[in-house]
C-alpha cells in the first residue's frame, strides 16, 4: 500500500476526504437567491403565500414561466435530498463516507455485471447461429459449440471416441485435416524413426526403398510402397505406435483404411465411412491435441443437451429477450448505452448537475438584465407583499330603513328608532376607526350597539349610501345582516387581485418576448437534464437493489476495500466513470489532495509497467 493510500484510508475513516461537488452546491445557493427565482418560489403553492393567491382563485403555476425560474428551486430541492442520501452531512464539515462506500460496493458490482451482460447481449442480439459456427444451427448445438453437428449425439461422440482411442501415435496428431493422406502418414513415420537414410538421401523402411520425389508422388505410388511393408517391420510399426486396429493387418497400406482400424459401430458414425470423412469433421472441429486420446477423451465428454423449447427459436436472442435484459441492466452514458457509475449515484459529483446550474445561471443573470425581466420581478415581489400585507376593500351599499328596521354590518348593529335614509344610516357606519367599540351609542334616529371586527375600518368619504371599509387580505369577509329592511348590497375589492393582474400581464410579456426565447429553450434544457440524471440513477439504483434509505454502512472493510480500489478506479480501464466519481466530490483538504494522488498514481503505475521500469526504486547518485 502507498502512502497516498494509507492516507486516504486514514481520511476516510475519519469521514474526511469527501463532500457533494462544491461548483454545485455553490451555484445552487446562487440560484436559490435569485430574485427571479425566490420570489416565484415563495407564490407556489403550498407556501403561505401560494395559499393566499389560491383562495383568491390564482395560481403562479399558470404563469407558464419558462422552467429555469419557475422550476429552478423544486429540481435543486430533489437534487439536494438525493445526493444528501449518498454522501450525508454529518456536521463539522463532515460526511458519512461509510454510507457512500456501502452504495459504492454495490453500484460497482452492479455496473460491472451490467456492462458484461450488455457486451455479449449486443454480440449475440446482432449475430446468427452460422455467426457462432459453422456447424452450429440452433442453441443445443450451441452449447456443444457445433460438436453435435458434427460428430452426433452424445452415444454417437462415444462412440467415435472408442475408434479414435485405437489410433495411438501411427498418425500424424498435428495434421488432423490429412488423416488418410500416404504422404503425411509417411513423414509421421520418419517422425517416430520408423526409417534410415539411404544414398542421396533417399529413405528406407524395413528394407524398402522411397522414391526420391515420394512427397510429390500420387497416392496410388505411396500406397503401392506402403503394401510392400509386411511382416515383423510392419508388426513393430503398429507396436510402438500403440495402434490397435480393429481387423488383422497384413500389409502397411492398410492402416490408411479406416474399416480396418474401426468397428463397424464407430465406422457408421463417421461421414462416408472413411479416413476422409473423419479428417472433413476434424476440420471443422479445430483446436490443438498433443495425441488421439485427447481427442478422445474431448468427444467422450461433451454433452448434449435436449432442449425443447430452445431449440424452437430461430434468433440466439429474440427482440423480446433483449429488450427485457436490456431494461434489465440499467442504462447510462457506458459505451454501450450501459449504467457507469455515474449513472447511479454521479449526483454527488456534480456530474451533469454542475453544468446545467451554470447555465440555469447564466440564463437568470439574461432575464434579469432584461426590461421584461426586471419587470417581472418587481410585480413578483408586489404580489408577496400584497399577499403579506395586502387589503381589500368592501363596499357596503345601505337601503333606507323604517322604525324597528335592524342593520348590522362587521359586529356592529343599528336599530332604528323612526324612519331613516339610506344616506343616513351611512354615515352612521363611516369614519370607524379599526377595532372601534360602541357602547350604546343612541340618537334620534336610533342606537348603535357592539364592537367593530378586528382588522375593519371604514372610511370617512360617504358615496349616496355607499361606506367603503377597509381591511387586511388575510381577514374574513366582512359579514352583514338586515332585520325588515331590504338586504344591503356588498362589493369586494382586493388589491392582490390586480396585483396578479399585473403579474400576470408581465408574465405574459416576458414570456412572448423573442430576445429572451433562446435563453429560455437552453435554461429549460438544463433543468430537464438535471431531472433526468437523477431519474436516471433512482431508476439504476432500483435495478441494482440498492435502497438510500436502508443500506447499512460499510463499515472499516468497506473503506479498505475502497481504498485499496483507488488504483483501479484510477486506470478505470472499463470506461465506468469512477475516477469522474472520486474526483468530482473530494475535498479541498488532504484528504481529498489523497484520493487524487491515487487516482493519479494508479495510472502511472500502470504507466510504468508497460516499459517493464521499476517501481518503488530512487534515483541513486
Amino acid at each position: 500500500m502507498t502512502p497516498s493510500l494509507m492516507i486516504s484510508a486514514s481520511k476516510l475513516l475519519g469521514n474526511i476526504g469527501l463532500q457533494p461537488n462544491a461548483t454545485m452546491t455553490s451555484a445552487m445557493t446562487t440560484i436559490s437567491i435569485n430574485g427571479l427565482v425566490n420570489n416565484y418560489s415563495n407564490l407556489q403553492p403550498g407556501t403561505t403565500n401560494g395559499n393566499t393567491l389560491s383562495a383568491r382563485g390564482w395560481t403562479v403555476t399558470n404563469l407558464n414561466l419558462p422552467l429555469y425560474i419557475a422550476n429552478a428551486n423544486t429540481t435543486i430541492s430533489n437534487v439536494s435530498a438525493h445526493y444528501n442520501k449518498i454522501l450525508p452531512n454529518i456536521g463539522n464539515g463532515l460526511y458519512d463516507i461509510t454510507k457512500f462506500t456501502a452504495i459504492l460496493l454495490q453500484a460497482k458490482a452492479f455496473v460491472t455485471a451490467s456492462l458484461a451482460t450488455q457486451t455479449m447481449l449486443e454480440t449475440f442480439y446482432n449475430q446468427t447461429f452460422d455467426d457462432l459456427g459453422i456447424s452450429v444451427t440452433n442453441h443445443s448445438s450451441a452449447v456443444a459449440n457445433g460438436l453435435s453437428n458434427i460428430f452426433g449425439t452424445d452415444a454417437q461422440m462415444a462412440t467415435l471416441s472408442n475408434g479414435i482411442r485405437r489410433f495411438g501415435t501411427a498418425y500424424n496428431i498435428k495434421n488432423l485435416n490429412k488423416l488418410g493422406d500416404p504422404a503425411t502418414f509417411i513423414q509421421n513415420l520418419i517422425n517416430h524413426g520408423f526409417s534410415e537414410n539411404g544414398q542421396n538421401g533417399v529413405y528406407l523402411i524395413g528394407g524398402n526403398v522411397l522414391s526420391a520425389t515420394w512427397r510429390t508422388d500420387d497416392a496410388s505410388t505411396l500406397l503401392t510402397f506402403l503394401s510392400n511393408i509386411k511382416g515383423d517391420t510392419l508388426n513393430k510399426i503398429i507396436d510402438q505406435t500403440g495402434l490397435t486396429p480393429n481387423s488383422t493387418i497384413t500389409d502397411l497400406s492398410q492402416l490408411l483404411d479406416l474399416s480396418k482400424i474401426f468397428n463397424s459401430a464407430e465406422l457408421a458414425v463417421v461421414p462416408g465411412n472413411n479416413f476422409a470423412g473423419l479428417a472433413n469433421e476434424f476440420v471443422n472441429l479445430g483446436g490443438e491435441f498433443k495425441s488421439f486420446t485427447e481427442v478422445a477423451d474431448l468427444l467422450n465428454n461433451i454433452e448434449v443437451p435436449t432442449l425443447t423449447y430452445l431449440d424452437g427459436l430461430t434468433d440466439i436472442i429474440s427482440d423480446s429477450d433483449y429488450a427485457n435484459l436490456s431494461a434489465s441492466i440499467g442504462t447510462g452514458t457506458g459505451s454501450l448505452g450501459n449504467p457507469t457509475i455515474t449513472d447511479v449515484m454521479g449526483s454527488i459529483a456534480g456530474v451533469t448537475h454542475s453544468t446545467a446550474l451554470t447555465t440555469i445561471s447564466n440564463c437568470l443573470t439574461t432575464a434579469l438584465s432584461s426590461t421584461e425581466g426586471t419587470l417581472l420581478n418587481e410585480t413578483l415581489a408586489n404580489v408577496i407583499t400584497q399577499c403579506t400585507a395586502g387589503t381589500k376593500t368592501s363596499t357596503v351599499t345601505f337601503s333606507n330603513l323604517q322604525t324597528g328596521n335592524v342593520v348590522t354590518v362587521a359586529g356592529l348593529t343599528f336599530t332604528a328608532n323612526a324612519n331613516t335614509t339610506a344616506a343616513n344610516v351611512a354615515t352612521i357606519f363611516s369614519n370607524l376607526a379599526p377595532s372601534s367599540i360602541i357602547a350604546n351609542i343612541t340618537s334620534s334616529t336610533g342606537s348603535l350597539t357592539g364592537n367593530l371586527t378586528s382588522g375593519f375600518s371604514s372610511q370617512a368619504n360617504v358615496t349616496f349610501a355607499n361606506v367603503i371599509f377597509n381591511s387586511s387580505v388575510n381577514v374574513a369577509n366582512i359579514v352583514v345582516s338586515t332585520t325588515g329592511s331590504t338586504p344591503l348590497v356588498v362589493s369586494t375589492v382586493y388589491d392582490i387581485d390586480s396585483g396578479f393582474a399585473n403579474l400576470w400581464s408581465a408574465a405574459n410579456t416576458f414570456n412572448i418576448t423573442t430576445a429572451l426565447s433562446t435563453t429560455a429553450t437552453t435554461g429549460n434544457s438544463a433543468v430537464t437534464t438535471m431531472q433526468s440524471q437523477v431519474i436516471t440513477e433512482l431508476n439504476n439504483l432500483t435495478l441494482a437493489g440498492i435502497s438510500l434509505d436502508d443500506i447499512p454502512p460499510a463499515g472499516v472493510n468497506g473503506i479498505l476495500s475502497t481504498v485499496n480500489n483507488l488504483h483501479n478506479y484510477g486506470v478505470d480501464n472499463q470506461g465506468l466513470n469512477y475516477t469522474t466519481l472520486f474526483e468530482g466530490c473530494r475535498q479541498s483538504n488532504a484528504g481529498g489532495d489523497a484520493i487524487h494522488a491515487a487516482l493519479v498514481e494508479g495510472r502511472n503505475l500502470l504507466v510504468q509497467s508497460q516499459h517493464s521500469v521499476m517501481i518503488g526504486t530512487k534515483y541513486k547518485k
